[in-house]
């Protein structure tokens, strides 16, 4: 009986730690809403990423341009992936870098949220005609501006 009070106590002591609040994709969503300031060693200067959600997708402006995207939810982590609205059309239509693509690069990004409150993200480059084969990747990080 002793033994079976044990074995008892050690699995809702063990389910109670291995029970990890879930956090839904929204939840996720608005760990990235905010501004950004992108940097890397490739980029002229920084760039600024302002990133919202309106409860569906992920959308807002890099620098002046407007982007469109989404949040990919994995356990406890998440990643985003944005793009010009027309080079977004062509990643989620599987087309980037096709023949008859109306520009002749096109650029997706994807990120994640680090631990220390970062993004660490790289960039992938698509040029017409040579098919879904990305010719560059460039990556960057973020950290949050704080705007006032």
């Amino acid at each position: 009986m002793k033994a079976l009070l044990t074995i008892a106590t050690a699995l809702i002591l063990s389910a109670g730690l291995s029970a990890q609040p879930k956090t839904t994709t929204h939840q996720q969503a608005e760990r990235f809403v905010g501004t950004w300031r992108i940097t890397c060693e490739e980029c002229p200067g920084a760039l600024l990423l302002e990133l919202k959600y309106d409860g569906a997708r992920i959308g807002g402006k890099l620098n002046t341009k407007a982007v469109q995207g989404h949040v990919e939810s994995k356990g406890r982590g998440a990643s985003v992936a944005f793009a010009l609205p027309e080079s977004w059309q062509a990643y989620q239509a599987q087309s980037l870098g096709a023949e008859d693509a109306k520009e002749m690069y096109m650029t997706v990004s994807f990120a994640k949220l680090r631990d220390d409150g970062t993004l660490e993200g790289h960039s992938d480059i698509f040029i017409r005609g040579y098919g879904n084969t990305v010719i560059k990747t460039t990556n960057w990080t973020a950290q949050r501006v704080i705007v006032r």
